[in-house]
């Protein structure tokens, strides 16, 4: 028994080597573990929501009773988790939980403030979270510094997704929705955020724009505008706009001009200035990389 006592203690102390951590996620999971204590096991069912990483011990389920006391140093459901509950009479256990197989499997250790040390084994049993409703299959562009970059495609089933870079070779990952604005590809080990009209999505160094999506809304830019660079201004402007086309202008000697488009009601393109735009909630304001434009009329 001794021996035992002293290697969960190794356990614990090199666990406690790891620097703490605390990722988010938008998922409630039961956790169904065995706390082993010599010849005896005892039951637990933990539901924990790591949104707001707090834990409770369901009715009905494992050796329940209330929770009058919790605290998380580490919450990451795809991971780690680390946590300590205690009961109302006073009894308190510290986990410290190494995730497997996507979270789905727990293999850590307990603390008990009466038994001592020992193995806590068990299974995530449920996601409680509700399910994720963006559509995402289709054709995508890849860009990166603003220049398209490759044809994409995204095949969707459920949460389940398949992420393709239409190149030779082909280059492709499994993924999955996160949430309903995340996702992940797994074989990239990538994330993405995605805009919240689900035709945008960014990845850390590029983004993937959607191909195949309804027309954006109608946005009226036609007319005079002034170009401002730290907050000076550099140059007439003037857009001419039929429907999502746009023709930009600025006027200086020789003059430029970059054909355009409308991307979304807040984003449009310089196709031949290879540049992006942001366009203000009013209409009135142009945001590029290192300048502005502003509506004069």
């Amino acid at each position: 028994m001794k021996r035992r006592c002293l290697s969960w203690v190794l356990v614990f102390a090199v666990l406690g080597m790891i620097p703490l951590s605390r990722a988010l996620a938008n998922d409630v999971v039961e956790y169904e573990v065995t706390n082993y204590w010599q010849q005896q096991s005892f039951g637990h069912v933990y539901r924990i929501d790591f949104t707001t990483c707090t834990v409770s011990e369901p009715a009905g389920v494992g050796t329940p009773q209330a929770l009058v006391k919790q605290s998380f140093s580490i919450c990451n459901k795809d991971s780690r988790v680390r946590f300590s509950v205690t009961h109302a009479n006073g009894y308190v256990i510290d986990y410290d939980w190494i995730l497997e197989d996507g979270g789905r499997i727990v293999k850590g250790a307990y603390k008990d403030s009466n038994v001592g040390w020992g193995p806590s084994i068990g299974r995530a049993r449920q996601t409680l979270s509700p399910p994720v409703t963006v559509s995402l299959a289709g054709k995508w562009a890849g860009y990166r510094d603003g220049r398209k970059v490759a044809d994409c495609s995204i095949q969707q089933q459920g949460t389940a997704l398949t992420f393709i870079i239409h190149r030779t070779p082909e280059e492709r990952s499994s993924g999955r929705l996160v949430s309903a604005t995340q996702l992940e590809a797994t074989d990239w080990k990538e994330q993405g955020t995605i805009s919240p009209d689900g035709r945008r999505i960014t990845w850390r160094n590029s983004y993937w724009a959607k191909v195949d999506s309804p027309p954006p809304p109608a946005v009226s830019l036609a007319g005079k505008w002034e170009g401002y660079r730290d907050g000076r201004k550099v140059a007439d402007c003037s857009i001419q706009q039929q429907g999502t086309n746009l023709i930009l202008i600025i006027h200086r000697t020789p003059e430029e001009r970059s054909r355009g488009r409308l991307v979304s009601a807040t984003q449009l393109e310089a196709i031949d200035w290879k540049e992006y735009g942001s366009i203000s909630p009013d209409g009135r304001r142009i945001s590029w990389g290192h300048a502005y434009w502003s509506k004069v009329d």
